[in-house]
């Protein structure tokens, strides 16, 4: 029986699972040929689509048990002075209840996502904190002295250090059960490490130095300073696609767009591209006369639906931009939904709520701020 409602399921039981599936069956087959050449889009000037685009269809599916996202409207709370220090890693716990940041004083604090409110500080070893990614009750934090810091969210407490990196990790992620770790450091490395064991089980040398990881399922794709991104095997960490020359300058930030058809990467040279990697194409450009990269660690953040992608300008207004299957293909992406920030300055890290009920950003005017 248990196995019969499976494959009803999967095969699209009701009629949402129903129209999920078709979606999802539909998208391998299409677009392939179609995604030679990207094209540019400018906030400022219309955008001309002359040519076919991969009709992605089923890229509204979500990563993991994610809600249908919603671009927020309002600011539910902003922290004036969340850190001593300069501010920007940046992210959700997992069951969305709390919001962790880490300031450049050397320590993370736990904010809580109703009300705003500190529910703790920890201190963060000797180095400060660079990155923050969590899953399940777990939280990983990458860290400037080379090492990263695993804590355990629920009972607020430090759970291991790793050692290995030889310079500063600039990201550090868990895989989606939290038994893994990957980092990648101005060292031109990428590691895996098994968290129970407290153990470096692959290490990864790159050609170029590594700003920025994203994970999703068994692949994990990286953005580096040569302009390249790179896709990786997780299991073995074995090189399993390179997308050449999508950045004119270093890349300081790559995410996965949906069910991992398409990567979103942000470069110097102050655009965001949109990339195939069934391809291996850049298939959109996208250009705002506000959106400037000023840091290595600037960060953007794709909606775990894969429906929008957020970023900071450097004003402190927010931007919105619609990438799924149905935008990109009709080229309704092209026009930002923008929201005034609480922000005085830059913002630095955007990160959207893991069920889409908004998103948090942090400034370098060292603002925390959480929009519904």
């Amino acid at each position: 029986l248990t196995s019969f409602i499976d494959s009803f399921l999967s095969y699209g039981g009701g009629n949402n699972a129903q129209s999920g599936a078709n979606h999802n069956s539909a998208s391998p087959r299409q677009g392939g040929n179609n995604a030679a050449g990207g094209k540019e889009v400018h906030r400022d000037t219309e955008a001309s689509f002359t040519q076919q685009v991969p009709q992605y269809v089923g890229i509204e599916g979500s990563r993991g048990s994610a809600g249908t996202a919603s671009i927020p409207s309002y600011a539910s709370f902003s922290v004036e002075r969340a850190h001593d220090g300069e501010l920007q890693p940046l992210c959700f716990t997992e069951n969305a209840k709390h919001i962790w940041t880490g300031g450049a004083e050397k320590v993370i604090k736990c904010w809580d996502v109703n009300t705003g409110k500190q529910v703790v500080r920890l201190p963060c070893s000797n180095g400060a904190p660079l990155s923050l990614h969590s899953a399940g009750e777990v939280l990983a934090v990458g860290c400037s002295d080379s090492t990263v810091r695993v804590f355990e969210t629920s009972r607020f407490r430090d759970r291991c250090q790793l050692t290995g990196h030889n310079e500063k990790v600039t990201t550090a992620i868990l895989s989606a059960d939290a038994y893994k770790v990957y980092s990648t450091s101005t060292d031109r490395t990428i590691k895996k490490w098994a968290v129970s064991r407290e153990q470096m089980e692959n290490t990864i040398m790159c050609v170029s130095g590594c700003n920025d990881i994203s994970a999703l399922h068994d692949k994990l794709v990286s953005a580096h300073h040569d302009g390249c991104v790179r896709i990786w095997d997780c299991r073995d960490c074995k090189e399993a696609g390179e997308i050449k020359s999508v950045h004119d300058k270093a890349i300081a930030s790559v995410r996965w767009i949906g069910e991992g058809m398409m990567v979103a990467s942000m470069g110097r040279d102050d655009t965001i591209r949109i990339s195939d990697i069934r391809t291996m194409k850049v298939l959109h450009t996208i250009r705002d006369h506000s959106l400037r990269v000023v840091s290595n660690m600037q960060r953007f953040d794709v909606s775990s639906d894969g429906r929008y992608l957020s970023v900071g300008a450097i004003n402190g207004n927010l931007l919105f931009y619609s990438v799924d299957g149905a935008s990109l293909v009709a080229g309704t992406f092209n026009t930002p939904k923008m929201i005034s920030s609480a922000h005085a300055g830059p913002i630095m890290n955007v990160v959207w709520h893991p069920e889409g009920k908004g998103v948090a950003t942090v400034g370098s005017d060292k603002k925390l701020v959480y929009w519904r």
